[in-house]
């Protein structure tokens, strides 16, 4: 699929193409790994093969006939190794996504390889006849499946559970199907509270090995439920060089240059990361007041400012912590840069946010922030929002936006695209910023098209009125 950088076509809106995007995202952010244990015997190819591709197709992969033909010579020479063994042997396939950051999309990497048999007494039945119900008697199976724990996608989960357990011969009534459906639903919609990164996990193995698929299958669903400082602590330890680019926002340094002599202008920075605003500011003689909520990143921020001796305060906090206090009508400038896209959830938390802000921010200062604003005709449906969530692109209208400023001392003087803006503006080395930056920040993140997406971030500036309204 390509992906363009920007387009000049009008957002797309039509149903079918965002339908299709969900279902691409689901798989995108579905991962799966598994194994089949079977007879070593080369009277069951067929069956083998029959396997292999069904239980490949249930998880979207379609291998070309040629690929399929490799894997047929590939099993075949293992199994005639195999039984020419002194010992009794197994064939073992193992299955895994072949590219841990893309799902089910990136494809899936397999491996044969023959097993001492020593379990499970499949050796000493009886085979009357080498049949497609002999082969499931003799066929094991198990694996895992992680799914975007998103609610709105609970028919997206119960088909991809069906799709696995028809591949392994398991015969499915729509009551069973509505069972679990009924009992996975409400344990999705609580973890999802919990947070919107998390994933369910479902385990599935064989009833009793020794029957083979025939004995049934039967699972296991938990949640895998990843904080806020859970990702920044893993991408502390395993990425490399700034986490979200070398420079500061243009956007940022544009609105502080605006605001007369650095010393007399103080800036709130909420969500300050590891720092490359604030520390910029400080250099430049701004005081500034660097709020983040995660360890692992505010603590970069201090190594850095205490080793070049800047004068930041820091504040370790959640902006949406109802016994925070900030300084009232202090700040010439707050600004959120990347804060309410990534992490806010649902209008209320973003009315609450505006209305601590206009207490803070002196009048005639500015507030900036950034998050994904939708066009102008299309409204988001429950999945689209839920999944906003997940992928770090929170979603809102331009009404829901100024309902959460209705009343309050804030007027919005500035809309433009943050990529256009960044894009224009910082230096060439410094954009895109970080390598998600481009796909992230146009909506296609969100919205995996070719086309324009119908959500894109948005620079927004609102100045804090006088007490008089002007």
């Amino acid at each position: 699929m390509t992906v363009l950088a920007t387009s000049d076509r009008p957002p797309v809106t039509d149903s079918t193409a965002l339908a299709a995007a969900v279902l691409f995202m689901f798989k995108r952010f579905t991962f799966a790994s598994g194994e089949l244990e079977m007879p070593c015997d080369l009277a069951y190819l067929d069956q083998h093969m029959q396997l292999i591709e069904d239980v490949l197709q249930a998880f979207y992969q379609r291998p070309p006939l040629e690929e399929l033909q490799t894997w047929r010579q590939i099993v075949a020479a293992k199994i005639t190794e195999g039984q020419a063994s002194d010992v009794p042997t197994r064939l073992l396939l193992k299955y895994e996504a072949y590219d841990p950051f893309v799902g089910l999309t990136g494809g899936f990497q397999l491996s044969i390889t023959l097993k001492e048999h020593t379990e499970i007494d499949f050796v000493n039945k009886k085979i009357d006849h080498h049949s497609a119900v002999q082969f499931e008697q003799l066929t094991t199976a198990k694996g895992e499946i992680l799914m975007p724990c998103v609610p709105s996608l609970i028919e997206q989960h119960i088909r991809q559970l069906e799709r696995v357990l028809r591949s392994l011969r398991q015969e499915l009534s729509d009551v069973e199907l509505n069972t679990w459906r009924q009992a996975i639903a409400p344990n999705v919609a609580t973890w999802f509270d919990d947070s919107p990164n998390s994933y369910l996990v479902v385990q599935y193995e064989l009833v009793d090995p020794s029957l083979g698929l025939q004995s049934g299958i039967k699972l296991n669903v938990f949640p895998k439920i990843k904080s806020i400082e859970d990702h920044y602590q893993h991408w502390a330890d395993t990425r490399e060089g700034p986490l979200f680019g070398s420079h500061p926002d243009a956007k940022v340094m544009a609105i502080a240059t605006q605001l007369g002599m650095p010393a007399d202008t103080p800036i709130l920075d909420v969500g300050a990361g590891t720092g490359r605003n604030t520390l910029a500011l400080a250099r430049q003689g701004y005081p500034v007041d660097a709020l983040e909520l995660t360890y692992v990143l505010i603590e970069q921020l201090y190594t850095t400012a205490r080793t070049e001796g800047l004068a930041i305060r820091l504040i370790q906090a959640d902006i949406l912590n109802p016994q925070l206090v900030l300084k009232s009508t202090y700040y010439r400038l707050v600004f959120l840069s990347e804060v309410i896209a990534s992490h806010f959830r649902n209008p209320a938390q973003v009315r609450q946010l505006m209305m601590l802000m206009s207490e803070a921010i002196a009048p005639g200062g500015f507030l900036l922030f950034n998050l994904f604003l939708t066009v102008d005709d299309y409204e988001p449906n429950d999945i689209v929002r839920e999944l906003s969530q997940f992928c770090w692109s929170y979603v809102m209208t331009r009404q829901e936006l100024q309902d959460c400023l209705a009343d309050l001392p804030l007027e919005i003087i500035s809309d433009e695209s943050v990529f256009d803006y960044e894009r224009l503006h910082l230096p060439p080395e410094a954009f895109p910023p970080t390598a998600w930056f481009t796909n992230w920040a146009t909506g296609r993140n969100l919205f995996p098209i070719q086309e324009a997406p119908p959500a894109e971030l948005r620079w927004i500036v609102c100045r804090r009125l006088e007490a008089d309204g002007r």
